[in-house]
């Protein structure tokens, strides 16, 4: 496992990423090696905000709300790496925080 400290408004999960990608800022992280790994992360401390985006058939996109908040002792990213598919949220740090990156 691997320490990850966070600050606000920074995104470690982006929906339809596929499961090898950790993003930090919009941008793939270049500080942890992605190639071939599937990732799961756990909430040491911190409060993390779960997104999903809605595409709608007239192709307007909407961002709903956070749909649930984590903290400490949740984890997120397990469903990319045991089916090996596209993440299927986005997850955005609400404050300074601490994860542990499971590969």
């Amino acid at each position: 496992m691997e320490s990850i400290f966070t600050s606000p408004d920074m995104i470690y999960m982006q929906q339809e990423d596929p499961a090898n990608v950790v993003v930090v800022n919009g941008e793939e992280s270049d500080a942890i090696d992605v190639n071939d790994q599937r990732f799961m992360f756990f909430i040491r401390n911190g409060q993390f905000s779960v997104n999903i985006k809605v595409d709608y058939i007239n192709t307007l996109t909407e961002v709903r709300p956070p749909v649930k908040y984590l903290i400490d002792g949740d984890h997120f990213g397990e469903i990319g790496m045991l089916y090996d598919c596209k993440r299927t949220a986005t997850v955005r740090s609400e404050n300074y925080g601490d994860l542990a990156l499971f590969k």
